[in-house]
């Protein structure tokens, strides 16, 4: 059986993010990024800034209470996965397949 260090890896390091949502609300969160393939992970590593910042503008817009739900994770998960293949110009089968948060936390 094969050492799982030999696998390439198929997963962005941990993203962590700390945003405004609103004028008395922020969100910290950590996400991991799920690829189809090594090729995808090499790009979301040279796509970092700009996948960073277009996430930081697309939680800037989001409700509060929406985000509390269920619902709204995962509904965030989606655009998440959505917005990173945007950035490293691939889709599902090919580039990002899962967005894991690590943390989630609104104060």
């Amino acid at each position: 059986h094969r050492d799982l260090h030999s696998f390439p890896t198929r997963r962005s390091s941990d993203l962590v993010f700390t945003v405004n949502l609103g004028k008395e609300n922020y969100l910290q969160f950590g996400l991991i990024l799920e690829t189809a393939a090594p090729e995808a992970a090499a790009a979301i590593a040279a796509y970092k800034p700009k996948i960073q910042h277009e996430i930081i503008l697309l939680l800037s817009g989001k409700d509060v209470a929406k985000l509390r739900t269920l619902e709204g994770k995962k509904e965030l998960i989606e655009e998440l996965v959505e917005l990173a293949n945007l950035a490293i110009r691939e889709d599902e089968k090919t580039g990002v397949k899962e967005a894991l948060f690590t943390r989630f936390l609104i104060q």
